[in-house]
């Protein structure tokens, strides 16, 4: 039974309703041999950078992790790309799971645009009476430990950068130095590069120029960018950073 619209609610009922038929919302495929696949829901569909990214290929691929109990991705707000991916995870009880295992294995099988790039543990998985889980809520709590994260000014330049690149790649920020560089690096590659200099500059609240950008050829070169602006050095005159 298709109810008519929603009670008292005509706006409501105008989105959901279209000459008597209701949009569920659901993205499906229709294929040859006359099966359907459905792949999500347009709300929660996440475009990052303009490209379209289903959350339900990412939840997938990290409930397919060994030692991940339950997991969710979704899309969380970022300032150059309108969207990234983000995900909660829930560990089975001694797997020892870290998040670099986890985002080597998303690595391996996604796309690198699909591989989360916030990646919180959680003990379990916020869920109403009817078993559905609480995006929203998730979605909160992550921004708000993703705010808490970027206000920390303790760490020395250098350590902050290793720590963001380590997010960003996917790997551990113990197999970073400051000399690493994109053709030795797993997971530097060419959209992980400008997602790097877009978080830094969130990070420091500045803005890299064009010609800064596409030099870059190491962490060390960011560092070295990142004082010079701080001591207003310019950009030309070397330094070094202990």
């Amino acid at each position: 039974i298709i109810a008519r619209g929603y009670l008292g609610n005509p706006d409501l009922t105008a989105q959901a309703f279209e000459d008597g038929w209701l949009r569920t919302g659901d993205l499906a495929t229709a294929h040859q041999d006359g099966f359907v696949t459905i792949s999500g829901r347009s709300k929660d569909l996440i475009i990052s950078g303009g490209v379209n990214i289903h959350p339900q290929e990412v939840t997938d691929c990290l409930l397919e992790c060994d030692g991940v109990a339950d997991a969710i991705a979704f899309g969380l707000p970022h300032g150059v790309w309108g969207e990234q991916v983000a995900a909660a995870i829930c560990a089975r009880p001694g797997a020892g799971l870290d998040r670099h295992q986890i985002l080597q294995y998303c690595l391996d099988r996604l796309a690198p645009h699909k591989v989360p790039r916030i990646l919180t543990f959680v003990d379990s998985l916020p869920r109403n009476a009817a078993g559905k889980i609480l995006v929203k809520q998730l979605r909160a709590e992550c921004q708000a430990m993703d705010m808490s994260r970027g206000s920390s000014s303790e760490a020395s330049l250098a350590d902050q950068v290793i720590e963001q690149a380590s997010e960003v790649f996917g790997v551990s920020a113990a197999d970073l130095s400051l000399q690493a560089e994109p053709a030795t690096t797993p997971g530097w590659d060419s959209f992980a590069h400008l997602t790097l200099i877009t978080a830094l500059e969130a990070r420091f609240d500045l803005t890299f120029s064009a010609q800064e950008i596409l030099r870059v050829d190491s962490l060390s070169h960011l560092v070295d960018l990142l004082v010079a602006r701080q001591s207003r050095v310019p950009e030309g005159q070397a330094l070094t950073v202990q």
